[in-house]
């Protein structure tokens, strides 16, 4: 299997900004139809056929080009409650890549080389888990230790949910992602908890702290090998890869706090640019510095993976501020109700997408009807929930 670039990865991750400052310039009125056609389409495209992305890219950029005069209109629109441009806009952006990915990774024309590694090497399932990650990570800055404990709760309800529902169906896992009992939402419910119990001032330093004892654990103490291994006869080993990602994923999800407080700050948009490009870079040098030892590895959740996810995902965020402080955006009520809506989107679409492999064997459908029910998908998870909603 081909292994997905850096570079790659990037471009599909990065074309909504390409896209919505296209759809700038167009200077047409807002509405939920040309939403869907500059932001979710090409998103979309972008991921299930990323040998396109260089022509989406240059078609995008001559629109930009012939239609540059419009880059810089302001607009003054009605103030929309508790709205953040640079996180309510970055937020949607990476919340649209998981909620299409989740789904169209069961058909054929899904890249393989974009599906879940079971070993070594990025892919981007393996981005998104991250990508949620980091968004929950960004927005815990703005609750308290009893909502912290509250979502984890409501987590680990939803985890168990999940795991009867997957008994009972005989419902066929990747035992390689989170082991037999173990799934994402215990995972993010163990999170959440203990992130509720140990929050501080100092997140930054202990989430460096605990990646680096556990990468020493999993480079001197042949914890990698163990978690490789074949070995499943007891209830702990059967979910090793599930109770071992919870310390990467907590390191995530405490990095990302930091960037929380800094987009929420009442810092200047130069001194926020100035921090978020300036973490970015180091965590992307960090990377490069260990991939050279150790190639990333989403099971491992070792340094090379924390540092690459929390590096792309922050240099995204530098990306939506660099738009956002340049470009005038007419407010996108869409991107708005996705960022608010961040959770009950994700949970509504995993039922979609439970419902829909129980019911259906999507590889065996031909191309042109498989685009045809993922766009469907899409309509449902986002739109049609979007218009029930938005006056509410």
């Amino acid at each position: 299997m081909d292994r997905s670039t850096e570079t790659e990865l990037f471009l599909v991750t990065s074309i909504s900004y390409t896209s919505m400052v296209a759809y700038k310039c167009m200077n047409i009125q807002n509405s939920l139809a040309l939403e869907l056609i500059f932001w979710i389409l090409p998103q979309y495209i972008a991921i299930c056929y990323p040998d396109w992305i260089v022509y989406l890219y240059i078609m995008l950029i001559c629109i930009i080009f012939l239609k540059r005069k419009n880059l810089f209109v302001k607009y003054k629109e009605e103030p929309i409650k508790n709205y953040y441009p640079i996180l309510d806009s970055y937020r949607a952006y990476l919340m649209l890549m998981v909620v299409i990915s989740i789904f169209a990774v069961d058909f054929n024309f899904y890249p393989e080389r974009f599906k879940k590694s079971s070993f070594f090497g990025l892919t981007l399932m393996d981005v998104g888990i991250g990508s949620f990650l980091f968004n929950s990570g960004a927005m815990s800055v703005k609750m308290s230790r009893i909502k912290l404990i509250f979502n984890s709760l409501i987590m680990i309800g939803l985890g168990f949910v999940r795991l009867f529902t997957i008994l009972y169906f005989n419902y066929t896992v990747d035992i390689t992602e989170y082991g037999y009992h173990m799934n994402f939402y215990f995972i993010l419910g163990a999170v959440y908890f203990i992130y509720g119990i140990i929050r501080s001032k100092y997140n930054f330093k202990i989430a460096l702290l605990l990646t680096v004892i556990y990468e020493y654990f999993l480079r001197v103490k042949n914890q990698d090998v163990f978690i490789f291994s074949e070995y499943r006869n007891s209830l702990f080993l059967k979910n090793k890869e599930g109770i071992y990602s919870i310390l990467p994923s907590l390191t995530i999800f405490m990095f990302s706090s930091e960037f929380g407080n800094i987009g929420f700050s009442k810092d200047s948009n130069k001194e926020k640019y100035m921090k978020i490009l300036g973490m970015s870079c180091m965590f992307l040098f960090i990377y490069y510095i260990s991939n050279g030892y150790m190639i990333a590895s989403r099971r491992l959740g070792n340094l090379t993976y924390v540092s690459w996810i929390v590096g792309l995902h922050s240099l995204h965020l530098f990306l939506s501020l660099t738009v956002t402080a340049f470009v005038s955006f007419k407010p996108l009520r869409l991107h708005v109700w996705v960022s608010k809506n961040m959770l009950t989107l994700f949970l509504f679409s995993n039922i979609l997408v439970l419902i829909g492999n129980l019911l259906f064997d999507w590889k065996k459908i031909n191309e042109m009807l498989g685009n045809i029910v993922n766009i469907s998908y899409i309509f449902i998870s986002i739109i049609i929930p979007y218009i029930f909603t938005k006056n509410k």
